[in-house]
């Protein structure tokens, strides 16, 4: 995991080289996701994200779980006025999974596939809110097993590009 973070970070030092310009954005909704929107041209937005979430339980069922993702979005931006525009693309990457509850642990990792498509609007010359939808699939294995998952997602964000 450890290298995997080191890539990401000098791939994004790389990138920051040649963008035009590069934000930090939050989900408002509180999934525990940081994008890092770096807008390439005025039609082309590069997009990593960083998503954690860990839990612990007590009780009868006590244990510990951890889920993490890191993926990289690559999107095409249209404007639509002078004060919005939508996107789409796709976001691809590594996801992983651990549980652990006495001597039980499950270790599952994989890929997930994301296509997204939404709105953005500036509120004032740095800030935005955006919102968008997303069908979402994800493979991970362990444990001499594959899990796959599907969903669809809806999500408000806020940008801030410096």
């Amino acid at each position: 995991m450890k290298y995997l973070i080191s890539i990401f970070i000098i791939m994004l030092v790389s990138i920051n080289s040649f963008a035009q310009e590069v934000g930090i954005g939050v989900s408002a909704q509180g999934d525990r996701t940081i994008y890092m929107p770096i807008e390439i041209d005025t039609a082309l937005r590069l997009e990593p994200s960083l998503y954690y979430y860990k839990s612990n339980d007590t009780g009868e069922f006590s244990g510990s779980s951890e889920e993490y993702e890191i993926l990289v979005g690559l999107f095409k931006l249209k404007r639509q006025s002078e004060k919005s525009k939508i996107y789409y693309g796709v976001r691809a990457g590594y996801t992983a999974y651990h549980y652990k509850s006495g001597s039980d642990h499950e270790h599952f990792e994989g890929y997930k596939i994301e296509p997204t498509i939404g709105l953005e609007y500036s509120l004032i010359e740095n800030l935005t809110v955006a919102g968008d939808v997303s069908f979402s699939y994800s493979n991970r294995n362990g444990e001499a097993r594959t899990r796959e998952y599907t969903s669809t997602d809806s999500e408000l964000t806020v940008r801030y590009y410096f």
